[in-house]
């Protein structure tokens, strides 16, 4: 019997992790057990505990209690300690992480300082830009990975290239997020707020830092749903935070005529099972979310995608998504070149829907063997 540390601390763990928590307790409950420990990174009782909810995920067996969650190098050393002391605890036999976030870098070098063995799943992501937080956290944990499950041959490649002669066990399991589109959809609810819709809809996220956090890019940003309001109904899942930034920069008279645009429906975050509904039923999506990216190609809708580069090169190439920045013609521009095509993404670079029970049999296999 193998004890696993699953370390989540973000939205996006905590779906990818359901796909394989879900098998641990189920069709290998007799080889493996799961301690979940939740950094508190994004923590709210309402979205942790719905996620958890819906997803019938195992309560956390730990949450950290963070002093310093909005400083970053503060919260990040508090982080390593508690999951220093969270590996004293449970004695686990590997430490698994998820991603490309603090959590996932805080898990890694904890897990390091212990010399338990790390096993990193989505591994080998690579947007090649250096000043994004996420790119330096997803290449310092492989560098410190034992066992790496790529979700695609190109990331796949970028480790044997990166990694060569490095100690290291390089798996390609596929995308758990596939597995669990595969699994949920049947579930799929639709979320509150949402009133009929009379024409094309455009499923509308954003939430990176160097977007919200910079005024001319948020200018820009709010520039792109105007011009998006004037062909498209648009369904924009947004954080209170970001409306209270939207009056700020725009001005209290104008930040509530486009949030009470008769085309808009600004709705509360939603949980897993709702997003689900919402890319059924969209005709588009926009977004600068690399996991809705692929959610999206997995519901066959077209992508805008609010960047200029992305780690799913293969949503490129099937020819789902374009990049256009957060400039409104670009965007309008791809959504037009979308009407034009019928999209039938590839889906095979992702797997077949089998990660997590490929991840769960070599963690089995490979955890037997000294590292």
């Amino acid at each position: 019997m193998k004890s696993i540390l699953t370390v989540v601390g973000a939205r996006p763990q905590f779906i990818k992790s359901a796909a394989v928590s879900r098998l641990i307790q189920g069709q290998f409950a007799e080889h493996l057990t799961e301690v979940i420990v939740h950094t508190g990174q994004h923590y709210s009782d309402t979205m942790s505990g719905l996620h958890f909810s819906q997803m019938e995920l195992q309560e956390p067996h730990r949450i950290l209690h963070l002093q310093h969650a909005h400083d970053p190098a503060r919260r990040m050393a508090e982080m390593i300690e508690q999951l220093a002391q969270c590996i004293d605890d449970f004695r686990p036999d590997a430490l698994l992480v998820y991603g490309d976030t603090d959590s996932t870098l805080a898990g890694a070098l904890a897990a390091d300082l212990r010399g338990v063995p790390l096993v990193h799943v989505e591994a080998g992501l690579r947007s090649h830009r250096r000043d994004m937080p996420e790119e330096r956290n997803r290449i310092l944990t492989d560098h410190l990975a034992y066992l790496l499950f790529t979700p695609t041959s190109r990331a796949t490649a970028q480790l044997h290239h990166e990694l060569q002669g490095r100690s290291c066990r390089i798996v390609q399991s596929g995308d758990v997020m596939l597995d669990n589109v595969m699994h949920y959809k049947s579930q799929m609810l639709r979320p509150n707020g949402v009133q009929n819709l009379h024409g094309e809809m455009v499923l509308l996220t954003a939430h990176r830092a160097d977007t919200m956090n910079q005024r001319q890019r948020f200018l820009e940003l709010c520039g792109v749903v105007e011009g998006l309001l004037n062909r498209y109904d648009v369904v924009w899942p947004m954080h209170p935070r970001t409306a209270a930034q939207m009056i700020q920069w725009l001005g209290e008279a104008d930040a509530q005529q486009l949030l009470q645009h008769p085309r808009l429906q600004a709705i509360e975050p939603v949980g897993y099972l709702e997003t689900l509904w919402l890319l059924e039923h969209c005709h588009y999506v926009v977004t600068d979310s690399g996991g809705l990216q692929k959610e999206a190609a997995f519901f066959q809708k077209p992508v805008a995608i609010l960047r200029d580069e992305t780690e799913w090169v293969e949503l490129l190439e099937a020819g789902s998504a374009i990049l256009t920045g957060v400039n409104c013609s670009h965007v309008l521009s791809a959504l037009d070149a979308f009407s034009q095509t019928h999209i039938d993404a590839d889906l095979t670079p992702f797997g077949q829907g089998k990660a997590s029970e490929i991840i769960c049999r070599h963690l089995i296999q490979d955890l037997a063997v000294p590292c």
